[in-house]
C-alpha cells in the first residue's frame, strides 16, 4: 500500500460559548503539544461583534481576544 506523506492535513473544531467574553483576554492552545506534526491552526471566533478568523501557530499558540467584545 501507499504511504501517506508528512503533509497530511488534519482538522479540529473547537466550540467555546462564553457569556462573559469581555473578561477573556485570550486562549492558549495545547494543540501543538498534543500534535507534534501540526504547525498551524485556523480558528474562527464568533462573538458579540460577529465572526472573526485567526491563525494560531506553533510559534505563537496564544490567541489574543482583546478587542473582540
Amino acid at each position: 500500500g501507499g504511504e501517506h506523506g508528512a503533509d497530511s492535513e488534519m482538522q479540529a473544531n473547537y466550540a467555546f460559548e462564553c457569556a462573559t467574553v469581555h473578561k477573556l483576554a485570550g486562549i492558549a492552545f495545547d494543540y501543538f503539544k498534543a500534535f507534534r506534526g501540526a504547525d498551524k491552526l485556523d480558528v474562527t471566533v464568533i462573538g458579540p461583534k460577529g465572526q472573526s478568523s485567526f491563525v494560531v501557530t506553533r510559534k505563537k499558540p496564544m490567541l489574543d481576544l482583546t478587542g473582540l467584545s
